[in-house]
Parts: C-alpha cells; sequence; structure tokens
C-alpha cells in the first residue's frame, strides 16, 4: 500500500507567498517594544478562562500563517518526484528532527527566564525551517549532479 502524504506542487508558491509576510509579523511579535500587540484586539474564546476576553490575534496570526507557510513549502511535491528525491527528502527529515531536537535540548539547559520564552516561541518553526534548508540544498545538489 503505498500512501503519499505530500501536496501539489503549487502549494509551494502559496507557501512562499504567505512566509514573509508572516515571518515579519512573527518579527515584530518578538520585538519587545512592539505596539502591534495592542492591534487586532477582538473578543475570542479562551480555553483556559470560563469567559470571552479580549485580546490581540495578531501574534496569532503571524504563528499560524508562518507554521501553515512552512508545511506549504516542505510537504509540496517536486515535479519530477521519484524514488530518489523521496530518499533525499526522508534523509533531510531525518537529519532536521536530529538537530532540531539537539537545539531544543541544548536551549533548554542553556537558556532561562524570559529568553527561554522568546525560545520557546521559536522552537516549533525550528525543525520545519532546518527541513527546508537541508532538503533545498540537497536537491539543489542532486539536479547539479544529474545535469552534469
Amino acid at each position: 500500500m503505498k500512501t503519499n502524504y505530500l501536496l501539489p506542487t503549487y502549494f509551494r508558491k502559496i507557501g512562499w507567498i504567505l512566509f514573509f509576510p508572516t515571518f515579519v509579523m512573527d518579527l515584530i511579535c518578538l520585538s519587545s517594544n512592539s505596539d502591534w500587540n495592542n492591534w487586532l484586539k477582538i473578543p475570542v474564546f479562551s480555553l483556559f478562562q470560563r469567559e470571552i476576553i479580549t485580546d490581540s490575534v495578531f501574534d496569532e496570526i503571524g504563528m499560524i500563517g508562518l507554521t501553515l507557510s512552512l508545511l506549504f513549502i516542505c510537504l509540496a511535491k517536486e515535479k519530477g518526484e521519484d524514488e530518489c528525491i523521496a530518499a533525499i527528502r526522508s534523509q533531510a527529515l531525518i537529519w532536521a528532527t536530529i538537530v532540531s531536537y539537539a537545539l531544543i535540548i541544548l536551549g533548554t539547559l542553556l537558556i532561562y527566564g524570559m529568553p527561554f520564552l522568546t525560545f520557546m516561541f521559536i522552537a516549533p518553526f525550528i525543525l520545519l525551517l532546518l527541513f527546508m534548508i537541508k532538503y533545498r540544498i540537497e536537491i539543489y545538489k542532486f539536479r547539479r549532479n544529474s545535469n552534469d
């Protein structure tokens, strides 16, 4: 039974279009003197409070957008997807997982206080970013060697 969970090729373009504005939004949210946290205040449901609260959804939009954009970029098929590219994808994912969790463990051991919260804000994106970078580099090398 062959199961393929990859998205159609055009999702990569959608991912790149979403990536840049949401990446900037997240950088704005990480800046300590940002007035954007008071923008887009709306009533929202909170899982751990009994009533509806008013909160800025700017950071939530940025995080969800960045997550979706990275997933679209990372999980989109290549135009000529074959077993060799699938192997490159698999190796890049394993490498990114090992490096990502090593960084998270090191961060947990070496970062404390508010910088740790900032680090944990970034942590969900580390795996996808590392995978995207490693995979693109390996695909570039593969295609360059294939053309020789």
